[in-house]
This record gives C-alpha cells, structure tokens and sequence, in this order.
C-alpha cells in the first residue's frame, strides 16, 4: 500500500488476529478455569485493572446496598417494639379499667 510504512501496516487489525497491543495477540479478554471460578489475577493486560475497579466499585455498593438494609431492619424493629409496648400498655389500661369497674359497688 502506498503512503503507509511498514510498521503502520502491521499494527492494522486483520480478521483472526486480535488487537496487536495486547500480549498473545488476543483482543478478547481470555479467562481459564480459574478466573471463571472468581480469581481475577489471569486475565491479560489492562483486564486487572478493570476487574479489581468494577470488583472494588461493586464492593462499595454492595456495602451501601446491605448498610441501607441493615438501618432499615433496626427502624422496622424498633417500631415493632415500640407498637408491641403500646399494646402491653394499652392492654394493661384496660384490664385496670375493667378491673375497677368490676370492684366498684354499683
């Protein structure tokens, strides 16, 4: 091809090569048994970075997510608690109420 130098040419992507930049030629992220199994330390190139970023971006929301979960759980409690002594209260009330009622010469 004319105007081009030869080092320009072969950095050219061709069909069933992958991407020259990364190491092995592969321009697709390759992952073996272990990495499908969760061990992130075997993809190639810049794949580590990436993983341990979305890994550490998908930490910090899951941690939100199961902060936001826990404080709502204690709030639900609470008001549980709360909406059971009111009973125990009001059914104390009542039993004092009826009791006077009931010793009280008509």
């Amino acid at each position: 091809m004319m105007g081009r130098s030869p080092s320009r040419q072969s950095s050219r992507r061709t069909p069933g090569k992958g991407a020259p930049s990364t190491p092995g030629g592969s321009g697709v992220i390759i992952l073996d048994e272990e990495a499908l199994k969760g061990d992130l330390s075997v993809c190639r190139g810049d794949c580590m970075r990436k993983a341990e970023a979305m890994k550490s971006s998908f930490y910090e929301s899951n941690q939100a997510l199961l902060r936001r979960r826990l404080l709502r759980a204690n709030q639900v409690e609470r008001e549980v608690s709360e909406m059971d002594q009111r009973r125990k209260v009001e059914i104390q009330r009542r039993t004092t109420s009826a009791r006077t009622l009931h010793t009280t010469p008509a």
